[in-house]
C-alpha cells in the first residue's frame, strides 16, 4: 500500500472558535507492546509523550490517545500531535487528525480521487472527518472514563468502535489538522471494498465480540433497555430473520400482478440498456397494462430482471419467479431491520429488538414480504428515509455525510417505486422546518438547512427518476403527473368483501379498520402506551419531534387517502409503508413501560405480557405458512370470524397447493385432454408445479363457473358473496380437496358432478330454449344453491316471453347471492320492457322499478355497460337530457368499444338541436358499427338539423338498405 504525505497548514485556531485551553495527552500502549523490545526512538520519547499501560484509567492529562501497533512504528506522528497540543489552543470534544489535501502540486484527477476516498471513508464509518486517522483520535479523559464506567468491557474496543460508542453517548468530534501525517492512497473501488471490510469488522466487534465478552447478566437484560448483550440478540435475530426469509421464500406463489410486473420490468430494462432506443414499453397498442405500468418506477422489478439475467448465464433453467421472491424477501427483511434500527435510534436497543419481533410476527405484513414487488419495496424506501431523517434531526446542527447521503438514497428508492414517494420529500422539508422553528432562538439562520437539506432533496430526486423512463422523459412534471394518475386511479374495477358486502368504493374506515383487525394484539396495545407517555411531556425536545415525525408520517397518508377518496383494494397492502413507523411507536411504548416500572418483577411481567399478546400471531404464522397474509386477529374472531365478511385469498396464494395436490393425486390431468377451469390466473396455477404448464387450462370469469365444459376446476372463494360462502354453497358440490387456512376452506379442487349447467347454456345460445329449461332444472335438482342456474332459467323464460317466471327466478338468484348485478339487470330489463309494452299508456310504476333495479346493477358492478345503456334510454324517455348524457358517458367510459354509448350521446345532442356535436359522436359509433341501420338513421337526423338535406337523404337511404328484410 502506497502512502503519500499530507500537509495542511496549522491554523492559529481550530474550526471551533470556542477556545478554552492548551491540552496535554497520554498515549496508551497497544496490547502486547513490549517496552524492552522497543527501539531507541521509543526510549527517547517515552517520558516526553507520557505513555501509560494498556487498560489503565490513571491519567494526569486532559486527553488520551490509543495508537495502534503500526502507529508505534512511526513515533514522529505522535510527536507531531504532542507538539501541536503544546503550541495551540484546542476546543473541547474528541479531536481526530484531519487531512484535507495531498502535498504538492497534483492534477485534477488526483485531487478528485483523494476527495472520493474521503467521502467513501465518511460514508462507511459515519465519522465526519476528512481522511480521519482514528487510531490517533484524542479523547477527553472524563468522556473515556464515563464510557468505561458504563461498560468495563469497552476497554477492549478498537479505536473506531470506541469513537462510535462515545458518539452514541453524545461526544462531539472536532477535526484536528496536524502537519506531516501519512495517509494510504488507493483507488475508489478499492476504497469501497476497504470500507465494506471496515463495516463488517465494526458489526462483528459491536454486535458479537464485545457483547459476548460482557456475558449475559439476566437482571441487567431485563432492567436495562440498553444492556450490551441486547446488541448480540439484535444481531442474532436479524441474521436468523434474514436466513429464515430467504429459505422460505421458495414456498410462496406468484401473485395476480407479478406476470405483468415481470413483463414491464423487462421492457424497462431493454429501454435503459439500449439508452432509450428500445421504446417497446411505450407501445400501448399491446395492452392496457403498459399504459398503466409506465406510471410506476418499478426499480425493484428492473433490478430483479438484471439479477435474473446474471443467474441465467450459469443456470438457464432457473425459475425467474423464485429469484424475484428471494430478492423480495431481502427487501422485506431490510424493512424489518430498519424498523429495529429506527426504534433503537428513537429510544434504545431493546425497543429495536421488540420492533423487529413485532414486525416479523405481523402476519399481514410478513406475508407480503415475498411476492409483493411494489408495496414492500416502497415500504423499505419509506422507513429508510424516516430512519435517516431521524438521524439527521438527532445529529443537528452537523448531520453526518452518511446520514445525509443515505437519506437521499431512501428518498430516491421510495420515489423509484411509486410516485407517492414524493410524500416522503414533503416530510423531509416539513420536519427540517419544524427543527428550524424549534431552534430559532439559538440559530435563526436558514443557511444550514439549505446547505444540508437542499442537496439531500436534489440527490434523492435524481436517484428516484434515474431508472424510471416515464419520469426521465419529463423529469419535472412526470412524477407529479403519475401521482395525479394514481390519486384518481380508474384502471381497475375490483369488488371485494368488506364487512360482509362485496363493494367497489370502500367506506372511509376501510384502511384503519383492516389494520386494526389484522395487526397482532401486541401492536395494538403498544401504541397507546407510548402516546400516553408522549402526552405527559410538555417541553418540545428532539425526541418529541422524532415521535411526532413517526406518528405523523404513519397517520397522515391514511387520512390523506380518506380525504381524497382514493380507490383502495386488496386489503391495506397499499398502506403497508405506514405500518413500520407504527410498529416502532408500539415497540417504544412497551420498552418505556418496562423502564417506568422499577421493580424487576414488574418488568418481567411486562416482558411476559408482550410474549402472551404476540402468541396468537406467532402460532398462526407457523401453522398457516405460507398463508400469513390472510391473518385476522381476535377482535373479529380470527380467520373463521373474518370468513364471509372480509376477503381472504385476494392474491391467489392457495392455487399452488391445489395444483400440487392434483399432481400427486390426479396426474392424468397433466398433458391430457381433460379441461381444468379456474377463477385464478394461469401463472398462479402452474409456475411452481412441474409439468402443470401442459394442463388444458381455462380461466373463468366471476359468476360464470358453469358455462364451460370443464370436468375439473380449482376455485377460490374470492369472487363469492357472504351468503354463498356461509350459506352452504361453499365449497361447491363435487369438491374432492380443499386448501384450508386456520380451518377455513379457501380453495377447492372440484370434480364436476354433471354437465347440466353447461348443456343449459349451450342450448340457450343455440336458441333451443325448451331444452335449456330442462337442463337448467336438472342442474338445480343436483345443485340447488347454484344461483347461475336460476339466472339461466330466468333468461330463458324472458326470451320465451314468460316475464313472471323470469322475474321469479331472478329474485331467487338474488336470494342466494346478494349484490347479484346480473339478476338486478335482468329485473330492470324486464320491468323496462313491460313498462313500455303499451306505447299508448306507459306504466310509470314499472319504469320506476326498472330504474331502481338498473341502478342497483351498476352499484354492484360499476363497469356494467348494459345497465348504463338502459338507464340512459329511460332518462331519454322522460326527457332528462342531462341524466341521459351522464349515463351514456359512463357507458363509453367503462366500455368504449360498443357503439351504443356514442350513439346515445349523439341522440342527446340531437334532442338539444346540436347537429355538429351529434355528428362528432356518431362518427365514433359508425366506426364501431359500420353496418348499423340505426346509426345511419341518426346521422340523417343530425344532417337534417344542420339543414343539409342532400346528406340527410343519402344517409337515410343507406339506413333503409341496411334494415332487415
Amino acid at each position: 500500500m502506497n502512502k503519500k504525505k499530507i500537509t495542511k497548514a496549522v491554523p492559529k485556531k481550530t474550526e471551533n472558535q470556542d477556545i478554552q485551553k492548551k491540552c496535554s495527552v497520554s498515549f496508551v500502549l497497544p496490547p502486547g507492546f513490549d517496552e524492552s523490545q522497543a527501539g531507541s526512538q521509543f526510549q527517547s520519547v517515552k517520558e516526553k509523550l507520557k505513555f501509560v499501560p494498556y487498560k489503565t484509567l490513571e491519567f494526569d492529562t486532559d486527553l488520551v490517545c490509543f495508537p495502534s501497533a503500526k502507529d508505534m512504528e512511526n513515533l514522529q506522528e505522535l510527536e507531531a500531535i504532542h507538539t501541536f497540543l503544546q503550541r495551540n489552543l484546542v476546543s473541547e470534544g474528541i479531536l481526530v487528525p484531519a487531512l484535507a489535501t495531498a502535498k504538492g502540486s497534483q492534477g485534477i484527477f488526483s485531487r478528485i480521487g483523494f476527495w472520493i476516498q474521503g467521502v467513501i471513508e465518511r460514508l462507511f464509518t459515519g465519522i465526519e472527518v476528512h481522511h480521519a486517522r482514528v487510531t490517533l483520535a484524542l479523547y477527553p479523559v472524563q468522556q473515556y472514563r464515563n464510557l468505561i464506567s458504563s461498560e468495563a468491557v469497552f476497554m477492549e474496543l478498537t479505536p473506531l468502535a470506541m469513537l462510535r460508542e462515545i458518539q452514541r453517548q453524545g461526544g462531539q468530534i472536532q477535526a484536528l489538522p496536524i502537519a506531516n501525517l501519512t495517509v494510504p492512497t488507493q483507488g475508489a473501488f478499492v476504497e469501497v471494498f476497504k470500507g465494506l471490510g471496515v463495516w463488517f469488522k465494526l458489526v462483528k466487534e459491536e454486535f458479537i465480540n464485545i457483547p459476548l465478552k460482557k456475558g449475559l447478566p439476566i437482571k441487567d437484560l431485563i432492567s436495562n433497555g440498553s444492556a450490551l448483550f441486547y446488541r448480540f440478540k439484535f444481531f442474532v435475530l436479524a441474521l436468523l430473520g434474514l436466513l429464515t426469509m430467504l429459505f422460505i421464500s421458495k414456498d410462496y406463489n406468484v401473485t395476480w400482478d407479478e406476470e405483468t410486473n415481470q413483463e414491464s420490468a423487462e421492457l424497462v430494462f431493454n429501454y435503459l440498456t439500449s439508452f432509450g432506443s428500445d421504446t417497446a414499453m411505450f407501445d400501448f397498442s399491446q395492452g392496457r397494462n403498459r399504459q398503466t405500468n409506465q406510471h410506476y418506477g418499478i426499480s425493484f422489478d428492473v433490478g430483479a430482471v438484471a439479477v435474473q439475467k446474471m443467474i441465467k448465464v450459469f443456470n438457464p433453467d432457473v425459475n425467474i419467479y423464485a429469484v424475484r421472491h428471494a430478492l423480495n424477501a431481502i427487501v422485506g427483511f431490510l424493512v424489518i431491520l430498519f424498523s429495529g434500527l429506527l426504534a433503537w435510534r428513537v429510544f434504545n436497543i431493546r425497543a429495536g429488538i421488540i420492533a423487529m419481533f413485532i414486525l416479523f410476527f405481523s402476519p399481514s405484513f410478513f406475508g407480503h414480504s415475498f411476492n409483493n414487488p411494489k408495496d414492500i419495496p416502497f415500504a423499505l424506501g419509506f422507513v429508510m428515509g424516516i430512519y435517516y431523517l431521524v438521524r439527521v434531526i438527532k445529529e443537528w446542527p452537523k448531520p453526518s455525510l452518511q446520514s445525509r447521503v443515505m437519506l437521499s438514497v431512501g428518498l430516491g428508492y421510495c420515489l423509484s417505486i411509486r410516485a407517492g414517494g414524493l410524500l416522503l420529500f414533503a416530510f423531509v422539508v416539513m420536519f427540517l422546518g419544524v427543527l428550524w422553528l424549534s431552534n430559532m432562538r439559538k440559530a435563526p439562520s436558514l443557511k444550514p438547512f439549505l446547505r444540508y437539506g437542499l442537496p439531500v432533496i436534489v440527490l434523492g430526486y435524481v436517484l428516484g427518476i434515474m431508472f424510471w423512463p416515464y419520469a426521465l422523459r419529463q423529469p419535472f412534471l412526470g412524477p407529479l403527473k403519475a401521482l395525479q394518475e394514481f390519486e384518481n386511479f380508474s384502471h381497475l374495477t375490483y369488488y371485494e368483501l368488506f364487512e360482509g358486502v362485496r363493494m367497489y368504493m370502500k367506506p372511509w374506515h376501510y384502511i384503519p379498520k383492516l389494520i386494526m383487525i389484522t395487526a397482532p394484539l401486541v401492536f395494538l396495545i403498544g401504541i397507546p402506551l407510548l402516546l400516553f407517555y408522549f402526552a405527559k411531556k410538555k417541553r418540545l425536545t428532539s425526541e418529541k419531534i422524532v415521535i411526532a415525525l413517526l406518528l405523523f408520517s404513519s397517520v397522515f397518508p391514511v387520512f390523506y387517502t380518506i380525504y381524497k377518496g382514493s380507490y383502495l383494494y386488496n386489503g391495506w397492502r397499499h398502506m403497508l409503508f405506514v405500518y413500520p413507523g407504527l410498529v416502532v411507536i408500539a415497540a417504544v411504548g412497551w420498552s418505556r413501560l418496562m423502564d417506568f416500572l422499577k421493580p424487576l418483577a414488574f418488568k418481567s411481567v411486562v416482558m411476559g405480557l408482550l410474549l402472551v399478546f404476540s402468541a396468537p400471531a406467532i402460532v398462526f404464522s407457523i401453522a398457516n405458512h405460507p398463508y400469513q397474509y390472510m391473518y385476522f386477529n381476535e377482535l373479529v374472531g380470527g380467520v373463521k370470524g373474518a370468513n364471509g365478511n372480509y376477503e381472504l385469498d385476494y392474491w391467489n396464494q392457495t392455487p399452488r397447493e391445489a395444483m400440487e395436490w392434483i399432481s400427486k393425486n390426479k396426474p392424468e390431468l397433466f398433458g391430457g385432454d381433460i379441461a381444468v377451469n379456474s377463477n385464478n390466473p394461469v401463472e398462479t396455477m402452474t409456475t411452481f408445479v412441474p409439468g402443470s404448464d401442459s394442463i388444458q387450462y381455462r380461466w373463468t370469469r366471476e359468476y360464470e363457473w358453469t358455462k364451460a365444459p370443464w370436468e375439473y376446476a380449482v376455485w377460490t372463494h374470492r369472487t363469492l358473496n357472504k351468503k354463498q360462502i356461509l350459506g352452504g354453497y361453499w365449497p361447491p358440490k363435487g369438491t374432492i380437496y380443499t386448501v384450508d387456512v386456520a380451518g377455513v376452506p379457501v380453495c377447492a379442487v372440484v370434480k364436476r358432478p354433471a354437465m347440466f349447467g353447461y348443456l343449459g347454456h349451450k342450448a340457450f345460445n343455440e336458441k333451443n330454449y325448451d331444452s335449456a329449461l330442462i337442463y337448467f332444472k336438472q342442474a338445480l335438482d343436483l345443485e340447488p344453491l347454484e344461483e347461475e342456474y336460476y339466472r339461466g332459467l330466468a333468461m330463458t323464460y324472458r326470451v320465451l316471453g314468460n316475464m313472471s317466471e323470469a322475474a321469479q327466478n331472478f329474485n331467487k338468484a338474488l336470494e342466494i347471492r346478494d349484490g347479484n348485478y346480473e339478476a338486478y339487470f335482468g329485473l330492470g330489463e324486464i320491468y323496462f320492457t313491460e313498462g313500455l309494452k303499451n306505447q299508448q299508456q306507459i306504466d310509470e310504476d314499472k319504469l320506476t322499478k326498472a330504474e331502481f333495479y338498473l341502478k342497483e346493477a351498476v352499484f354492484y358492478k360499476k363497469n356494467y355497460s348494459n345497465a348504463y345503456f338502459f338507464i340512459g334510454n329511460m332518462h331519454m324517455l322522460h326527457n332528462k337530457q342531462s341524466e341521459a348524457m351522464d349515463a351514456y358517458r359512463n357507458l363509453t367510459s367503462v366500455n368504449p368499444s360498443i357503439p351504443q354509448g356514442w350513439q346515445g350521446i349523439a341522440r342527446v345532442f340531437i334532442n338539444l338541436q346540436q347537429g355538429d356535436s351529434a355528428l362528432y359522436y356518431l362518427n365514433y359509433a359508425m366506426q364501431l358499427a359500420p353496418q348499423s341501420a340505426e346509426v345511419y338513421y341518426d346521422i340523417s337526423k343530425a344532417f337534417q338539423l344542420k339543414g343539409d338535406k342532400q346528406s340527410a337523404e343519402q344517409y337515410m337511404q343507406k339506413a333503409m338498405e341496411l334494415m332487415p328484410k
